[in-house]
């Protein structure tokens, strides 16, 4: 299997997830799009996959979580502020995310996806929840 076939492997159990049709962006291979200010989910590959009789490859999925935007007054001047992470999201999209990836076997294609590891990224006007997925495939 290519890398461009994992990762469409892996793009297509997303998509049929209940993390694809909880989020209020979209689901991309690669980059999010442009300026977005939505959740989105991007899907990427990190380490090369090989081609060793039992291929394995690292992917990246990411969930991008906007701040919330609120008001405060600051010298006395009206301000809005996106600094405080949408915690209530987070906990729920990386839940998500976690049943998404935890473990996944496809017996037709004999390809296994694990869920690594989940790390939430801050940023200034947004969080990433960041999950490492391995996936392996069992060449016939």
């Amino acid at each position: 299997m290519t890398a461009s076939e994992a990762l469409d492997h892996l793009f297509s159990i997303v998509w049929v997830s209940s993390l694809k049709t909880n989020i209020s962006g979209e689901l991309r291979r690669y980059l999010r799009p442009t300026n977005s200010d939505k959740e989105d989910v991007t899907l990427n590959l990190l380490n090369p996959v090989d081609f060793e009789q039992l291929q394995s490859g690292i992917f990246n999925m990411n969930v991008f979580v906007p701040n919330p935007e609120y008001s405060k007054t600051i010298d006395g001047k009206p301000v809005r502020l996106k600094d405080i992470p949408n915690n209530q999201r987070i906990a729920v999209l990386s839940a998500l995310s976690t049943l998404a990836l935890k473990f996944q076997y496809d017996k037709a294609k004999h390809v296994a996806i694990e869920l690594q590891t989940q790390n939430i990224l801050t940023e200034s006007e947004q969080t990433i929840i960041n999950n490492r997925v391995k996936l392996t495939i069992k060449n016939l």
